[in-house]
């Protein structure tokens, strides 16, 4: 076995090894199909990434200088689900024996926890295959333990193929490309989504669900930190098949779904869940009145469902104090179209607009907004939007690294374990839709 495209090991003045770590490669990891559109956004003038290596969903690109392991300098945009420092990569045909290189080379490294996980094998939601579940990896972390146990390093413990790992620490990062060929890196996790491995959310697997829509409402909840509150009252346009209600109705929230298609027959028999079967262009927008949050997940293009909303956002009778949108892509040429996106969202009243693509996204993204201005307050720039510099060195509509804001307490949990259903797992499971039958026509699930 052999390291490859490694860090040049060097010491610093006197022999100080402090330098030891430093590499000028950086590491990102998105949705197979998203590679040719990181590669244009990383890469345009002025900005300082080249290409450097790619796999689809993996690429590393090259900076001018040498970085610290712990640097927080690191490319950020919608479409990365994680990136980090790279090292190189460790080749081998036997897993043992990579271990004992991965320990070997990198045990002094002062990290205080591993993410260990495999690169997507397909788009989510295709052939069955969802992020973050990896036998492989379940087996290689167990593995790592044991033998960082074995010689004695007290952070066995802290060795994640999927979990949490603590806010603010530092990670060092296995990423299974392939069986035979790792790559090493590293990365301080200043967010929660950098507190999982692979950008994947430890969301429990329950069986069965309706549809995927309920992986991204939970997913979108988790990253973002959204202070939904037991009791409050949510709607969701274009809910229909309802995976999305499910999970809403799970957390112990008043769900009413909008939609002009047919409902799970499961949830018309929940309490607390209503079904508006309508066209939600063409209901009167008071009725959206004693709603708190709104979710739309519809089957539409983009620009329809932002002009949906937003009648209903700017009527006089309604108060929302945030959204949860997932706005559909008809292709990859339009991702820059996040940016306008995010700027009308704003421009609504919110003073914090976010944007990211879930793990369990497909060809589509995720729309966060909350904290609405005050009645008769001067607008003023996003909370957190982006720097007047090098847009790509931070995260899309996030503070820059090391000035994050401390996020709000959650008072709903993210169990995900529903209550009896009365539809089988085979019914569950041939219902792989990520949308819903639309806001304004049942469409077909994508």
């Amino acid at each position: 076995m052999v390291l490859v495209h490694s860090t040049t090991w060097e010491s610093g003045p006197n022999g100080d090894e402090s330098v030891k770590f430093f590499s000028p490669f950086v590491f990102a990891i998105c949705q197979q199909g998203a590679e040719s559109t990181l590669k244009q956004q990383l890469q345009q003038p002025p900005l300082p990434w080249k290409l450097s290596f790619s796999r689809p969903g993996f690429l590393t690109f090259k900076y001018p200088v040498r970085m610290a392991p712990w640097s927080e300098a690191l490319p950020q945009t919608p479409w990365i689900r994680t990136s980090g420092h790279a090292f190189g990569a460790i080749e081998g045909e036997e897993a043992l024996g990579m271990l004992e290189q991965l320990i070997a080379q990198y045990r002094e490294l002062d990290w205080e926890a591993v993410h260990l996980w495999e690169r997507d094998c397909e788009v989510p939601g295709d052939r069955r295959f969802e992020p973050g579940e990896s036998l492989l990896a379940e087996d290689l972390a167990g593995k790592l333990r044991e033998r960082l146990k074995e010689v004695g390093d007290p952070r066995h413990e802290q060795v994640f193929a999927r979990g949490t790992s603590s806010l603010g620490g530092r990670v060092l990062d296995v990423i299974v490309v392939s069986p035979d060929r790792w790559w090493i890196g590293c990365h301080p996790s200043m967010r929660v989504e950098e507190t999982w491995p692979g950008g994947v959310p430890p969301l429990e697997r329950p069986v069965p669900w309706i549809s995927r829509a309920y992986w991204k409402a939970a997913e979108a909840v988790a990253w973002s930190g959204l202070p939904l509150q037991a009791g409050d009252r949510v709607v969701e346009l274009g809910s229909a098949p309802g995976g999305a209600c499910q999970w809403l109705l799970q957390q112990g929230l008043k769900v009413t779904g909008v939609d002009p298609a047919e409902m799970d027959p499961w949830l018309l028999h929940q309490k607390g869940f209503e079904h508006w079967r309508e066209r939600s262009p063409a209901m009167n927008k008071e009725r959206f009145s004693k709603f708190r949050w709104l979710f739309c997940d519809a089957n539409v293009a983009s620009s329809y469902t932002l002009e949906t909303v937003e009648r209903i956002v700017r009527h006089p009778a309604n108060h929302l104090e945030g959204l949860v949108l997932t706005l559909k892509l008809a292709s990859w040429d339009l991702a820059e179209d996040w940016e306008s996106c995010r700027d009308r969202v704003a421009s609504w009243g919110f003073q914090r607009v976010r944007c990211r693509q879930l793990a369990f996204n497909r060809l589509e993204f995720c729309l966060v907004a909350d904290q609405p201005r005050p009645a008769g307050a001067s607008p003023s720039d996003l909370e957190e939007g982006l720097s007047k510099g090098d847009a790509a060195m931070i995260p899309a509509n996030e503070s820059p690294r090391g000035t994050l804001a401390p996020r709000p307490t959650r008072s709903v949990s993210l169990r995900t374990k529903p209550a009896g259903r009365p539809f089988s797992p085979e019914d569950a499971g041939a219902r792989d839709a990520h949308g819903s039958g639309g806001i304004d026509a049942g469409n077909e699930p994508q």
